[in-house]
């Protein structure tokens, strides 16, 4: 029996990839949907939304993920992360559908010394890792209910691939910080950890990135290396806090042990993602 999927945030690059991934298996019809058809901050939008796809599953990509513009604008920050989430949440437990919210590594401080378990104290240190959590709470009024922690989300142009690349061609040089570590992970593979969740029934919070951590400077240089660009001086430097910048977790990876339990396999590595996006279609040589 075919289930009907409702995708929020369905033109961004999480919303995009599970379309396609979704899209692919004859169990599943996704209905991705984004601005202006659907608002989360807008309850109409979402009644009129849900009555239109009639979903069993809610993929919730729908956020602002914009770190520092949350810090800048908090009360935005908290009108789509948590007001947005808790409206998607109650439309979920009326419909009896299952939530699966997205949420991020800045719901952690950064400071414990080794990958984050689903299990591990949360605290964090920006308004966009505050609101993510908070939404984290609303996800459980869905009832059934799935929470992704992932990081470092890379996968269509205008991500933090494609800021590296353009800053080192315009630039020819670039500073990177090296006291942030944390797991790339590729949008596509996210996709495909989440959907393979929801197929082994995992209910609760997961952890899902790409397999294996960096920091942010290694992260550069390995974009770099990919695209033959190895050349460009790439100088590290430390984390300046700055007025309106949110400060980010220092040591944040994931511990994806669960996930891997459940569904069988890991993730691949970021550095081996990396590679495939780089001559993908998507991707920023493209």
């Amino acid at each position: 029996m075919t289930r009907a999927v409702l995708i929020t945030g369905g033109k961004g690059r999480l919303g995009r990839a599970l379309d396609t991934i979704l899209g692919r298996d004859a169990n599943f019809r996704p209905t991705p949907l984004d601005l202006p058809d659907l608002d989360v901050t807008r309850p109409e939008t979402l009644a009129r939304s849900f009555a239109q796809v009639k979903p069993e599953i809610v993929f919730h990509c729908a956020a602002m993920t914009d770190v520092d513009g949350c810090e800048r604008e908090p009360a935005k920050a908290r009108a789509i992360n948590n007001a947005g989430t808790l409206a998607v949440a109650k439309e979920c437990r009326e419909a009896g559908a299952l939530l699966v919210y997205f949420s991020t590594d800045f719901v952690f401080d950064g400071t414990l010394g080794r990958p984050y378990a689903e299990t591990d104290r949360t605290n964090p240190l920006s308004v966009y890792g505050a609101t993510k959590l908070e939404g984290e709470r609303h996800a459980v009024m869905a009832g059934e209910h799935l929470i992704i922690r992932t990081a470092w989300l890379f996968g269509r142009k205008g991500d933090f691939v494609g800021k590296v690349l353009e800053r080192a061609r315009t630039t020819g040089k670039l500073e990177m910080v090296d006291d942030q570590t944390g797991s790339p992970t590729y949008a596509p593979d996210l996709a495909e950890g989440s959907v393979a969740l929801v197929r082994a029934g995992g209910r609760g919070i997961f952890n899902v990135t790409n397999a294996g951590a960096c920091t942010r400077y290694e992260f550069a240089k390995a974009i770099l290396q990919s695209a033959g660009l190895a050349k460009v001086p790439v100088k590290p430097v430390k984390t300046s806090p700055a007025p309106g910048v949110a400060i980010r977790p220092a040591f944040a990876p994931l511990d994806n042990a669960r996930f891997e339990d459940k569904t069988g396999a890991p993730l691949r590595s970021w550095n081996e993602a990396l590679a495939e996006y780089m001559i993908s279609a998507e991707g920023p040589m493209a």
